[in-house]
Protein backbone atom coordinates (compact mmCIF):
# COMPACT_ATOMS: atom_id res chain seq x y z
CA UNK A 1 0.00 0.00 0.00
CA UNK A 2 1.39 3.09 -1.05
CA UNK A 3 -0.43 5.88 0.68
CA UNK A 4 -1.43 3.73 4.14
CA UNK A 5 -2.99 7.07 5.89
CA UNK A 6 -4.85 7.67 2.44
CA UNK A 7 -8.46 6.50 3.94
CA UNK A 8 -7.55 8.78 7.13
CA UNK A 9 -6.95 12.08 5.24
CA UNK A 10 -10.04 11.24 3.32
CA UNK A 11 -12.26 10.96 6.29
CA UNK A 12 -10.23 14.02 8.23
CA UNK A 13 -10.99 16.14 5.50
CA UNK A 14 -14.45 15.74 5.05
CA UNK A 15 -15.77 15.89 8.58
CA UNK A 16 -13.11 19.15 8.76
CA UNK A 17 -15.10 20.62 5.56
CA UNK A 18 -18.35 19.25 7.17
CA UNK A 19 -17.25 21.46 10.35
CA UNK A 20 -16.06 24.37 8.96
CA UNK A 21 -19.70 24.71 7.25
CA UNK A 22 -21.38 24.34 10.26
CA UNK A 23 -19.25 26.52 12.27
CA UNK A 24 -19.28 29.28 9.62
CA UNK A 25 -23.36 28.96 9.19
CA UNK A 26 -23.91 28.43 12.94
CA UNK A 27 -22.03 31.56 13.78
CA UNK A 28 -22.81 33.55 11.33
CA UNK A 29 -26.90 32.59 11.74
CA UNK A 30 -26.42 33.78 15.93
CA UNK A 31 -24.01 36.89 14.94
CA UNK A 32 -26.50 38.82 11.98
CA UNK A 33 -24.77 37.03 8.88
CA UNK A 34 -24.34 40.21 6.94
CA UNK A 35 -23.02 42.41 9.44
CA UNK A 36 -19.51 44.04 8.19
CA UNK A 37 -17.51 42.79 11.14
CA UNK A 38 -19.13 39.11 10.88
CA UNK A 39 -18.26 38.88 7.02
CA UNK A 40 -14.62 40.79 7.79
CA UNK A 41 -13.98 37.85 10.98
CA UNK A 42 -15.48 35.20 9.19
CA UNK A 43 -12.74 35.94 5.64
CA UNK A 44 -10.19 37.18 8.82
CA UNK A 45 -10.66 32.89 10.06
CA UNK A 46 -10.35 31.49 6.82
CA UNK A 47 -6.94 33.47 6.01
CA UNK A 48 -5.73 32.59 9.25
CA UNK A 49 -6.64 28.94 8.64
CA UNK A 50 -4.45 29.08 5.51
CA UNK A 51 -1.79 30.77 7.27
CA UNK A 52 -1.84 27.51 9.81
CA UNK A 53 -1.27 25.61 7.00
CA UNK A 54 1.51 27.15 5.44
CA UNK A 55 3.30 27.91 8.81
CA UNK A 56 2.97 23.62 9.29
CA UNK A 57 3.99 23.04 5.49
CA UNK A 58 6.85 26.11 5.72
CA UNK A 59 8.32 24.19 8.60
CA UNK A 60 8.62 20.87 7.45
CA UNK A 61 6.17 19.82 9.77
CA UNK A 62 4.35 18.37 6.62
CA UNK A 63 7.29 17.53 3.89
CA UNK A 64 5.91 18.75 0.44
CA UNK A 65 9.59 19.59 -1.29
CA UNK A 66 8.98 18.48 -4.48
CA UNK A 67 11.68 14.75 -5.21
CA UNK A 68 13.10 14.03 -8.11
CA UNK A 69 10.58 10.75 -9.07
CA UNK A 70 6.87 10.15 -9.34
CA UNK A 71 7.68 7.35 -6.55
CA UNK A 72 9.23 9.85 -4.29
CA UNK A 73 6.65 12.81 -4.43
CA UNK A 74 4.18 10.09 -3.63
CA UNK A 75 5.78 8.83 -0.73
CA UNK A 76 5.47 11.92 1.52
CA UNK A 77 1.55 10.18 1.42
CA UNK A 78 3.08 7.37 3.20
CA UNK A 79 4.38 9.68 6.19
CA UNK A 80 1.39 10.66 8.88
CA UNK A 81 2.49 13.82 9.70
CA UNK A 82 0.38 14.56 5.83
CA UNK A 83 -2.32 14.65 7.99
CA UNK A 84 -1.85 17.69 10.00
CA UNK A 85 -2.04 19.84 6.98
CA UNK A 86 -5.35 18.83 5.91
CA UNK A 87 -7.91 19.91 9.13
CA UNK A 88 -7.45 23.57 8.37
CA UNK A 89 -7.56 23.78 4.92
CA UNK A 90 -10.38 21.40 4.70
CA UNK A 91 -12.01 23.74 7.60
CA UNK A 92 -11.50 27.03 5.70
CA UNK A 93 -12.76 25.39 2.45
CA UNK A 94 -16.29 24.65 4.33
CA UNK A 95 -16.28 28.23 5.90
CA UNK A 96 -15.66 29.27 2.44
CA UNK A 97 -18.81 27.54 0.62
CA UNK A 98 -20.60 28.58 3.93
CA UNK A 99 -19.91 32.30 3.15
CA UNK A 100 -20.96 32.04 -0.26
CA UNK A 101 -24.15 30.76 0.68
CA UNK A 102 -24.68 33.52 3.48
CA UNK A 103 -23.62 36.16 1.08
CA UNK A 104 -26.35 34.84 -1.23
CA UNK A 105 -24.00 33.36 -3.91
CA UNK A 106 -23.68 29.85 -2.95
CA UNK A 107 -26.55 28.99 -5.68
CA UNK A 108 -24.72 31.01 -8.44
CA UNK A 109 -20.83 30.40 -8.14
CA UNK A 110 -20.42 27.41 -6.06
CA UNK A 111 -16.84 28.25 -5.24
CA UNK A 112 -16.00 24.60 -4.66
CA UNK A 113 -16.75 22.57 -7.40
CA UNK A 114 -16.49 24.35 -11.00
CA UNK A 115 -18.27 21.82 -13.26
CA UNK A 116 -21.44 22.74 -11.72
CA UNK A 117 -20.61 26.17 -12.68
CA UNK A 118 -20.15 24.98 -16.20
CA UNK A 119 -23.29 23.39 -16.38
CA UNK A 120 -25.18 26.21 -14.79
CA UNK A 121 -23.58 28.72 -17.77
CA UNK A 122 -24.46 25.84 -20.60
CA UNK A 123 -28.11 25.98 -19.29
CA UNK A 124 -28.71 29.68 -18.69
CA UNK A 125 -31.46 30.69 -21.52
CA UNK A 126 -29.95 33.92 -21.68
CA UNK A 127 -25.99 32.87 -21.73
CA UNK A 128 -25.59 35.25 -24.87
CA UNK A 129 -27.63 38.06 -23.74
CA UNK A 130 -25.21 41.32 -23.56
CA UNK A 131 -27.03 42.74 -21.10
CA UNK A 132 -28.69 42.15 -17.39
CA UNK A 133 -27.37 38.96 -17.06
CA UNK A 134 -25.66 39.03 -13.11
CA UNK A 135 -25.92 35.79 -12.69
CA UNK A 136 -23.83 34.53 -15.74
CA UNK A 137 -21.36 37.20 -15.49
CA UNK A 138 -20.36 36.70 -11.70
CA UNK A 139 -20.09 32.73 -12.76
CA UNK A 140 -17.79 33.63 -16.81
CA UNK A 141 -15.68 35.69 -13.69
CA UNK A 142 -15.63 32.54 -11.31
CA UNK A 143 -14.27 30.90 -14.28
CA UNK A 144 -11.65 33.10 -15.64
CA UNK A 145 -10.77 33.91 -12.30
CA UNK A 146 -10.31 30.03 -11.36
CA UNK A 147 -8.38 29.57 -14.59
CA UNK A 148 -6.07 32.40 -14.09
CA UNK A 149 -5.18 31.22 -10.41
CA UNK A 150 -4.43 27.74 -11.80
CA UNK A 151 -2.37 28.82 -14.30
CA UNK A 152 -0.62 31.12 -12.02
CA UNK A 153 -0.20 28.69 -9.03
CA UNK A 154 0.75 25.72 -11.06
CA UNK A 155 3.52 28.43 -11.90
CA UNK A 156 4.18 29.32 -8.56
CA UNK A 157 4.85 25.93 -7.61
CA UNK A 158 7.12 24.70 -10.21
CA UNK A 159 9.33 28.24 -10.31
CA UNK A 160 9.19 29.03 -6.67
CA UNK A 161 9.21 27.40 -3.49
CA UNK A 162 6.17 25.01 -4.20
CA UNK A 163 3.07 25.03 -2.51
CA UNK A 164 4.32 26.37 0.60
CA UNK A 165 4.33 29.92 -2.20
CA UNK A 166 0.90 29.12 -3.18
CA UNK A 167 -0.54 29.06 0.49
CA UNK A 168 0.78 32.31 1.47
CA UNK A 169 -0.47 33.88 -1.63
CA UNK A 170 -4.07 32.03 -0.85
CA UNK A 171 -3.60 33.57 2.98
CA UNK A 172 -2.77 36.98 1.48
CA UNK A 173 -5.87 36.96 -0.94
CA UNK A 174 -8.22 36.29 1.90
CA UNK A 175 -6.49 38.65 5.16
CA UNK A 176 -6.62 41.67 2.02
CA UNK A 177 -10.41 40.44 1.24
CA UNK A 178 -11.22 40.42 5.44
CA UNK A 179 -9.27 44.22 5.45
CA UNK A 180 -11.32 45.27 2.37
CA UNK A 181 -14.81 44.02 3.80
CA UNK A 182 -14.34 45.68 7.68
CA UNK A 183 -12.79 48.83 5.80
CA UNK A 184 -15.09 49.51 2.88
CA UNK A 185 -18.25 46.90 2.95
CA UNK A 186 -21.64 48.92 4.36
CA UNK A 187 -23.25 45.82 6.20
CA UNK A 188 -26.36 45.06 7.57
CA UNK A 189 -27.24 46.67 11.02
CA UNK A 190 -28.16 44.20 13.81
CA UNK A 191 -31.68 44.51 13.52
CA UNK A 192 -31.80 43.99 9.41
CA UNK A 193 -29.29 41.00 9.70
CA UNK A 194 -31.55 39.57 12.15
CA UNK A 195 -34.60 39.23 9.74
CA UNK A 196 -32.25 37.80 6.86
Amino acid sequence: MTQPYGYAATLISIVTFFLGALFTTQVSNALGGLRRVVIAGNFLLQGLLIVLGAILTATSVIATEQEDSMEERFAVFADPAILIGFAPLAFQSGATIASSRILGYGGEIPVTVLTSTYAALASDPNLFKLRGNKPRNRRMAAVLCLFIGAICATWIQVESIGMVACLWFGAGVKLVIAAMIFLFMKGQKVAEAENV
